[in-house]
């Protein structure tokens, strides 16, 4: 690992991404967010599914295999 390109902001920099913000990052972020909260509003509110506590889990599950899967889309390592 390169430790300076962590600290750098010039455009060329390896995580630069979009003028500092990584949009594919954030898009996993708040996909899995609903994915979350729409899971626990289904067991705890709309009783659709029976009742757990795992949304943070598939949640944090599923935001790792977004961001991996859209970083990958993106052409991004």
């Amino acid at each position: 690992m390169k430790t300076a390109e962590l600290y750098t902001m010039q455009p060329g920099g390896r995580f630069y991404y979009d003028g500092g913000w990584n949009k594919v990052g954030l898009a996993a972020l708040i996909v899995s967010g609903i994915i979350s909260v729409g899971w626990e509003l289904s067991t705890q509110m709309l009783k659709r599914l029976s009742p757990n506590n795992l949304g943070w889990l598939i949640g944090a599950a599923a935001g790792a295999l977004l961001y991996v899967v859209f970083m990958r889309l993106a052409n991004r390592k």
